[in-house]
């Protein structure tokens, strides 16, 4: 009877702590501070899991596209995108559309980027 229920009590662990991560991986924002951008550099102080804090970068252009002039999660927006800024964890482009017009876009990179134990992902 104890063996099934020190068994329980490790799979009930295990089951909290593979449902933390997956939340962990939903959104930067809550978890990161000091967040900047330089180019397409993301760069943010994320929260590790046992509460530490780890300096964390990551290439937006991996993480973020250009869908017909707007931002989206994808690759290489910087290819079809200029003039970016951001606040907070918006980030603001004007991006050509597929008739090559401009258009200004704007994305919230919690979408597309999150923070797994301290590492920002795509």
């Amino acid at each position: 009877m104890r063996f099934i229920v020190s068994q329980l009590a490790i799979y009930s662990i295990a089951a909290v702590m593979q449902i933390s991560s997956v939340v962990a991986d939903s959104g930067f924002g809550e978890s990161c501070s000091s967040i900047e951008i330089s180019y397409t550099t993301l760069s943010a102080n994320c929260a590790e899991v046992d509460g530490s804090v780890e300096a964390a970068q990551i290439d937006l252009s991996t993480c973020i596209g250009n869908s017909n002039g707007q931002l989206a999660c994808g690759v290489e927006y910087q290819e079809t995108c200029s003039g970016c800024d951001y606040s907070g964890t918006v980030l603001y482009c004007e991006c050509t559309n597929d008739s090559d017009q401009p258009v200004s876009t704007s994305i919230d990179l919690n979408t597309c980027i999150g923070d797994n134990n301290g590492e920002l992902v795509c």
